[in-house]
């Protein structure tokens, strides 16, 4: 059996982690794991790459280290299966990349393409808290024509797609750390600033009466200090809030296998959710990580289909009505949540490995 992913990677954001997982399980599993698209230099050092490399030094006024890997004819014959993965950038827009999407259909066999639409893309366009899952109707427009053209098999990870087309596949995977992060926090959120602001600073408020017991609280990631220039609704930082609550803030981007490993050094930490997609009710890999790392997760109001993913022990991690009273009891009683958590843990290592995803994934074409 051999499975390529079909996507673009940046060796610090979205499926980078998920991709190099899913190369180590499937070699664990005697399974030919491969990756095409323009990947980064330094997850290109890391990943099983197929096809002819291709120099792309510049895409608009914006400069990439990474090459090109597309597929050709001569490297389909021996692929079972073709996976292509989508979060917030489409690819083969037609307007966007004009050509792109002819040239992959004229390449691979749509019979055996499936589709993981990562961020909801395949959804009529929704609006929710200024946020949405499409930047214009003809964005979304084209992300149908695109999903359409390439496959009839399209999966998201959520438990409960929207669109009747739409099937349901988790696709993340649960891999816990292998070393123990050095440094120590009472409540870190690792991640990036991407529609979060509101959300991190109503979760930071809830410590304003009892922050004596959480003296070190740090918010790391991407775009918590400054916009990013292409993106400013979506990452307006609030530097004042943070300084007048002394809050550490670090513009960070994790290595490869970072992310549970630095989390393992705090205490708590909660999982924010971007707006769009708790409404859909997307899951994340940060849902599996954060749980993976060993910390005690906090979950907050608008993560409704936390039961599904954790079970009903999941039901004490919340904030509930009363969140300082929540936060005081977590603090005073840690090794109560500590327990609950590992519990949680037990059943997410066996529902949830990266080897169980490959096997699921080989299932979505046999």
């Amino acid at each position: 059996m051999k499975i390529c992913l079909c996507t673009n990677i940046y060796y610090n954001v979205g499926v980078a982690e998920t991709a190099y997982q899913y190369s180590l399980a499937a070699k664990r599993l005697g399974i030919d794991f491969v990756v095409s698209g323009f990947i980064e230099e330094k997850a290109a050092k890391q990943l099983p790459l197929v096809g002819p490399m291709i120099e792309w030094d510049k895409l608009g006024d914006v400069t990439w280290d990474g090459e090109e890997y597309p597929l050709d004819k001569k490297q389909i014959s021996g692929i079972d299966l073709f996976v292509f993965y989508f979060d917030n950038g489409n690819f083969y827009d037609q307007d966007e990349v004009p050509g792109s999407l002819e040239r992959i259909l004229s390449i691979i066999p749509r019979e055996r393409t499936i589709i993981v639409d990562a961020d909801g893309k395949y959804n009529l366009t929704m609006n929710y808290a200024e946020d949405s899952n499409h930047i214009s109707l003809r964005a979304g427009q084209n992300w149908h024509h695109s999903f359409d053209s390439l496959s009839d098999a399209v999966y998201q990870p959520t438990f409960s797609p929207i669109d009747p087309k739409v099937k349901s596949f988790l696709f993340w995977g649960y891999k816990e750390p292998e070393n123990i992060g050095e440094e120590k926090f009472d409540v870190l959120y690792l991640g990036s600033n991407w529609y979060r602001m509101n959300q991190i600073k109503r979760f930071l408020s809830h410590f304003s009466g009892i922050r004596s017991l959480f003296p070190k609280i740090s918010v790391w990631g991407k775009n918590w200090t400054k916009a990013d220039k292409y993106w400013q609704q979506a990452t307006k930082p609030d530097l004042t809030f943070f300084e007048e609550r002394d809050i550490d803030i670090r513009e960070y981007m994790t290595e490869f296998g970072e992310f549970t490993q630095i989390l393992s050094g705090s205490d708590f930490s909660p999982i924010l959710i971007r707006p769009i997609l708790s409404h859909m009710g997307i899951i994340t890999p940060r849902m599996l990580e954060t749980f993976a790392s060993g910390t005690i997760p906090i979950l907050t109001e608008d993560f409704l289909y936390a039961e599904q993913l954790y079970g009903p022990l999941s039901k004490e991690l919340f904030l509930g009505s009363d969140p300082e009273g929540r936060l005081l009891d977590m603090r005073k009683n840690r090794p109560y949540y500590q327990k609950i958590v590992n519990l949680i843990r037990r059943e997410l290592r066996d529902e949830h490995s990266y080897e169980k995803r490959i096997k699921d994934m080989v299932r979505l074409i046999i």
